[in-house]
């Protein structure tokens, strides 16, 4: 995960080289309850299913929240699942399980039928159970997870509270998870959780000032090592 930084006015950090294709992932307060009661998911056509440009697993509208997760993630089982699917749709759903096995001890799994396709989930101790019965922290893993793994050609992730929903053991490892998956990509995480923050090195964290604390023509973001030493 890398940043880059040049001071300007006004609350800025300039990334350098310019980004190409930046996603920016506001922060959702409650998820959705809509539609839990449903088993299957909708599914759009497999022409576009297999293109991750038309899919999304995240949207800053409350209602339907649930559903388009839902039907984003089960549209990546059959991706992936379906034959002949390509390696990179195989592997991102690998991906996607594995990771969410990893950190919550839980299989992802569906399977697709006449009546269209499904997810669920298998817990440790091998019985079934329906997507719908996941905590709002579990959803929004997932939905985090998908935004990083979408569009591989985002070059600038800037994801606003990393720390919602997650309890702070949570945060650190949702940290870790995505690391993995910026490589040669800037991320720009805003956060008020010390969990968060102990699990980046100290040179990349920034902090950022109230406007009515700055002069004018002076930048609201420094490093926190320098903000630091201001406070000693």
């Amino acid at each position: 995960m890398g940043y880059g930084s040049r001071e300007q006015s006004g609350g800025i950090i300039e990334v350098n080289p310019r980004p190409n294709l930046p996603l920016w992932r506001p922060p959702v307060r409650p998820l959705a309850q809509a539609n839990r009661d449903s088993d299957f998911a909708t599914l759009g056509q497999l022409s576009s299913v297999i293109n991750p440009k038309q899919m999304t697993g995240y949207t800053n509208n409350l209602d339907g929240r649930f559903r388009q997760l839902h039907n984003h993630i089960c549209n990546m089982y059959v991706a992936g699942a379906i034959n002949g699917a390509p390696r990179s749709e195989r592997q991102r759903w690998t991906t996607i399980v594995e990771s969410f096995r990893r950190v919550f001890s839980k299989q992802l799994t569906g399977e697709y039928t006449s009546k269209g396709g499904r997810v669920g989930i298998r817990l440790s101790n091998g019985s079934l159970t329906k997507f719908a019965t996941l905590s709002t922290g579990e959803l929004e893993f997932l939905s985090l997870l998908c935004d990083v793994l979408d569009d591989p050609e985002v070059d600038l992730l800037l994801i606003d509270e990393i720390d919602a929903h997650f309890h702070p053991d949570l945060q650190r490892r949702v940290i870790d998870e995505i690391k993995p998956h910026c490589a040669n990509r800037y991320v720009l995480l805003s956060s008020q959780s010390p969990a968060v923050m102990l699990s980046v090195p100290t040179s990349q964290l920034f902090f950022i000032r109230h406007n009515s604390e700055v002069p004018e023509g002076k930048n609201q973001v420094t490093r926190s090592e320098e903000h630091t030493s201001e406070l000693q």
